[in-house]
């Protein structure tokens, strides 16, 4: 696609993006696209509807069959869902920690890419987000990364939060946004970084009048129509107070860099004052308590990983477990209930279980035992699949064209031709009983497992057979069971071998 008139900010929270892609886009008269609203927007709707977006089956289908409304222009952008437009209903804290969460989805971020494309395609645009320049505009005109320090951003967020309950204090906010950066950095599907050729600004001491001028001088600078700005110095966070102030059109009073605010309100807010500015310097840690609060940002456990704990107390709602993090982690009481209401759970006791999202700011952890166990056991049976391996399960239900066997949490498919060495016409007697099995197909994204007990028992049949034409000796006595009788004699298995024994014996 023509990146002609495409301009991408990117970096990582607290930086201020938001903000000035907002102003930039007024400023130059561009489309305003916010990426991160589109991630809520997938979140938002999967929550209407009640779906489990971790099946990535369950996960393309609904993408496949959402089309939100989008509309940008200079001032904002907008989404429409079945006819309501939903832009306030983006920020819940639910919504924020689940898109979070999907924003680590390759198939979410290709949704999200395609549909920033296609906007792009109905005029010059100016997007903010985390892989804009890298990922979906590589070739786009101008590129910006705007950074700030972990401290100045962690304040940034504080004073976001003022007036929706007390905000986390200054050590937890930049722990939490340090751990923020860590994952964002080392995803695998397009990891935040610099892109190619961009202009990094360093916005720790920059008004964000100062910052949209850089960005607009070196956009102008750049283009043969505009200005002609060799002497300016734009070096990484050089003060752009002093340029003129002729771009900025109907903005005359200085607006805070605010990364997550709806797009739809204007910003009201002004310089923190020299109390609250003594207050934040007083809160800062020394770079000794920095370099601790990195390295713990570095232990704490990601979203979708499976740890290990202790289970230390037992509530009402919630089995509480240590994991090592600063907080205890919550799994649901009823992950450990019986059908009949009895609760296994046992103070002392060790568990595994998936690291699902942070319930709150303060970092508390929701965890699931019940998807951790479903994620070993569908790596147990891609072990047995590659390694010609063995499974166990539970034959539960017949199904056309077979039984459902429940292997632990994932229920697999054993077909009627491979329930046993013969076709069985009645398999009534099999639910409930417990077989090994072979497995023939494993597909985990699909969540497809097909099995096989005949294939084992015809294995065992033969190493039975094996063994026998192994001791047979002639004017030997030897024991079976008859199978079949002819008008010629009767078959006898000797186990795992077929004897004839004439009419005329």
């Amino acid at each position: 696609m023509g990146s002609r008139g495409i301009v991408t900010i990117d970096g990582p929270a607290g930086a201020g993006k938001s903000t000035a892609a907002r102003l930039l886009a007024r400023s130059l008269g561009y489309l305003y696209l916010d990426s991160g609203a589109l991630y809520r927007a997938v979140a938002w709707q999967a929550q209407q509807l009640g779906l489990d977006l971790d099946r990535d089956s369950t996960l393309e289908e609904f993408l496949a069959g959402f089309a939100p409304e989008l509309t940008a222009d200079s001032r904002g952008f907008h989404l429409v869902i079945d006819g309501a437009e939903v832009n306030e209903g983006l920020r819940s804290p639910l919504v924020t920690r689940e898109s979070s969460r999907l924003a680590a989805q390759p198939l979410v971020r290709r949704w999200v890419k395609d549909r920033l494309r296609h906007l792009a395609e109905h005029g010059a645009v100016v997007a903010e987000g985390r892989d804009l320049g890298t990922v979906v505009f590589p070739g786009a005109t101008h590129k910006f990364y705007l950074s700030a320090a972990l401290a100045t951003r962690a304040e940034r967020r504080r004073r976001e939060w003022q007036g929706e309950g007390e905000p986390p204090s200054l050590v937890n906010m930049m722990a939490d946004i340090a751990a923020r950066d860590l994952r964002d950095e080392t995803r695998i599907e397009a990891p935040l970084c610099v892109p190619e050729d961009a202009c990094v600004i360093d916005t720790t001491d920059l008004s964000i009048e100062a910052v949209l001028q850089q960005c607009l001088a070196r956009i102008r600078g750049i283009d043969p129509a505009g200005w002609n700005l060799n002497q300016v110095n734009l070096s990484k966070g050089a003060n752009m107070d002093g340029m003129e102030n002729n771009e900025l059109t109907n903005h005359t009073q200085p607006e805070e860099f605010d990364e997550d605010r709806p797009q739809t309100a204007e910003v009201e807010t002004s310089e923190p004052d020299s109390a609250s500015a003594a207050e934040a310097a007083a809160e800062m840690p020394d770079m000794e308590s920095m370099s601790e609060l990195y390295e713990e940002s570095l232990r704490r456990v990601q979203e979708g990983e499976v740890v290990k704990g202790r289970i230390v107390s037992i509530t009402k709602d919630y089995v509480m477990v240590d994991i090592g993090y600063k907080s205890e982690g919550q799994i649901p009481i009823h992950e450990f209930t019986t059908p009949e209401g009895e609760v296994t759970a046992k103070v002392g006791e060790d568990v595994e279980a998936l690291m699902e999202s942070r319930e709150d700011e303060e970092g508390a952890l929701m965890l699931s035992k019940n998807k951790a166990s479903k994620i070993k056991v569908w790596e147990e049976v891609g072990s047995a699949y590659n390694d010609d391996g063995e499974v166990e399960g539970t034959i539960v239900a017949k199904v056309k064209g077979g039984l459902s066997v429940d292997l632990g949490g994932i229920i697999a498919f054993l077909p009627g031709s491979q329930v046993d060495l013969a076709p069985m016409r009645h398999t009534d007697h099999l639910i409930g009983q417990r077989h090994t099995f072979k497995v023939l197909k494993f597909n985990r994204k699909r969540r497809n497992v097909v099995l096989s007990r005949r294939a084992l028992l015809e294995t065992e049949r033969n190493e039975a057979k094996t063994t026998l034409l192994s001791s047979l000796e002639e004017a030997k006595i030897v024991e079976g069971v008859v199978k079949n009788i002819t008008d010629y004699g009767i078959f006898v298995d000797l186990g795992g071998l077929d004897g004839l024994l004439h009419i005329t014996d």
